[in-house]
């Protein structure tokens, strides 16, 4: 049997303090998501995400602060179309907090394994995000993050968003996180890049910008000669038209949630 690597150890001994049966599904970016149950409930298994999340004086990371920021923001937002967390515990510098995602794949899964989306099945999935978006920003909470790889699709064919991570302000005595510090470059809107003010409006380009994907059918991301990931523009059709069942509206849409100018969104 392959031996466990210490960080993975040191969250595992930290999980034995609430949980039972531990096993790990998934590691992304330092972050674990473990299925185990607790101690009190045996037989019940429940998903955990848990990361190393300060140093040895107990100061956070940076992962760290991020991971205690998206628990932080999911506890608050109790929504159909938003992965439900439960406040964070830290026991031996090791966050853990339970997750509500039994099923789920992220949407980045499905572009890759099953090919292009009906142009009804896109309007479903984009309008449970936008449903999942537009009462986080009712309650002054931004995703700033949104990717495919944060909507979650279940096994109904129902989405969930998950990762949300800025504010609206942080005037309320949250730790303060950079708009450029969270997301991913190729659904980033170019005031978030830039650490200006931002708004619902950085969601609205994101969203824009996974429309177009799906649209297309094709990621804005490939490798450069060097091997290094690099974004590529916009190329949207002269005909406003991607495909024979994506209507032109859809690109006019498209082209207007992705404008640089984020007023004209």
């Amino acid at each position: 049997m392959p031996s466990i690597q210490l960080p993975t150890q040191q969250v595992l001994d930290a999980l034995r303090h609430r949980y039972v049966r531990p096993a790990l599904l998934q590691e992304e970016d330092g972050v674990l998501l473990f299925r185990c149950a607790r101690r009190e409930a045996p037989d019940i298994p429940v998903l955990v995400r848990a990361m190393i999340a300060t140093d040895a004086a107990g100061v956070p990371s940076a992962h760290g602060m991020r991971f205690l920021r998206e628990a932080e923001i999911g506890a608050r937002l109790i929504h159909a179309r938003i992965v439900t967390y439960s406040p964070v515990e830290i026991i031996d510098g090791v966050a853990m907090c339970e997750v509500s995602r039994w099923g789920m794949h992220p949407l980045a899964h499905t572009m890759r394994m099953h090919g292009p989306m009906s142009y009804d099945r896109i309007l479903t999935v984009l309008g449970e995000v936008a449903e999942a978006l537009d009462f986080a920003h009712s309650r002054d909470v931004l995703h700033g993050a949104l990717s495919p790889a944060h909507v979650l699709v279940g096994g109904d064919g129902h989405v969930q968003l998950a990762g949300f991570m800025l504010y609206t302000h942080d005037a309320t005595g949250h730790a303060t996180i950079r708009p450029s510090q969270v997301g991913d470059p190729a659904y980033m809107a170019p005031e978030q890049r830039d650490d200006a003010p931002v708004d619902g409006s950085v969601d609205i380009y994101a969203l824009g910008a996974i429309a177009y994907e799906l649209c297309a059918d094709r990621l804005r991301t490939a490798p450069d000669i060097a091997g290094q990931s690099r974004v590529l523009p916009f190329d949207l059709p002269a005909t406003h038209k991607f495909r024979a069942d994506v209507p032109k509206h859809a690109t006019a849409a498209i082209r207007r949630a992705t404008n640089p100018n984020a007023r004209l969104r």
